[in-house]
This record gives C-alpha cells, structure tokens and sequence, in this order.
C-alpha cells in the first residue's frame, strides 16, 4: 500500500514538472496560487527566480516545488 502511494506521487510529481518545465508562462497562466517568488528575469538562456537575496533557476526552483510532497514526505508528517 505504502509503495503504491509513493509511486503516485512520483508519477504526479513528474507529470506536474514535466508540463511547466521551461513554461514559467503557462504556470503562471494555470497555477497562479502555487507562485511565491518576487519575480523572474531572462539571463543567460534561462529563467531565474528572484525570492528576496536569493536567486534559483526556475527549472530548479519548478522540480523542488513538484517534488516537495515526494521528498519531504508530503502530509504524512
């Protein structure tokens, strides 16, 4: 039971990331409540994610919100 919950998660999780991977656009446009940085810029061919003094690259910061429930262990805490 517990492995088959762990495999949905991944598999949503992967799902989630792989629709707005490079798609800051389209996250925007239909997640716009899971958005808390301040804002992101264009540079060097890839988007970066301003959240106050630090940056994140938006793929980075989109992969560790997708997986947060997996790796953290969701609600189960």
């Amino acid at each position: 039971m517990i492995l088959k919950i762990v495999k949905q998660r991944i598999k949503s999780a992967c799902k989630f990331y792989l629709r707005y991977k490079d798609r800051p656009d389209l996250l925007e446009k239909e997640q716009k409540d899971l958005i808390d940085y301040d804002a992101w810029d264009f540079r060097y061919h890839t988007f970066v994610i301003s959240r106050g003094n630090r940056a994140i690259e938006y793929n980075e910061w989109l992969f560790e919100l997708a997986f947060k429930d997996v790796l953290d262990g969701g609600d189960e805490k």
